[in-house]
């Protein structure tokens, strides 16, 4: 059985879209140190092997941590904050009543105000 996260071996695979930007910005926030790993888009690079085998979606932003992999915004910032965030600087206490409104604002965002808001953008 391996050991449990956090594992401080930290890479992000991003690129300059809001959702790479949420994760790069939960990692400044905690003051974590991480690599950086560009992954354009515009190329198609994340829908590569050595990309799908991170996430299979095929999407950015994805983070290894050690051997984990994590992808989807909303997944790497918990999973900052739950293994990163011990002294709640941005984050609150599991089972707290402001811990599952902050899940709630989190999961209304990604599901929600930011499809919306991706689909005005398009429009433009």
């Amino acid at each position: 059985m391996s050991d449990p996260p956090p594992y401080h071996h930290l890479t992000l695979y991003t690129w300059g879209t809001p959702n790479g930007h949420k994760a790069s910005i939960t990692l400044e926030e905690l003051g974590i140190q991480y690599k950086t790993e560009a992954v354009d888009i515009a190329k198609n690079i994340q829908k590569e092997n050595w990309f799908l085998a991170l996430n299979p979606n095929g999407r950015i932003p994805a983070l290894k941590d050690g051997e984990l992999n994590i992808f989807e915004s909303g997944s790497i910032m918990l999973y900052l904050t739950d293994h990163y965030d011990k002294d709640h600087k941005i984050s609150y206490s599991h089972g707290s009543r402001e811990y599952h409104e902050m899940v709630s604002w989190l999961m209304w965002q990604m599901s929600g105000l930011g499809p919306a808001l991706a689909s005005i953008s398009m429009r433009r």
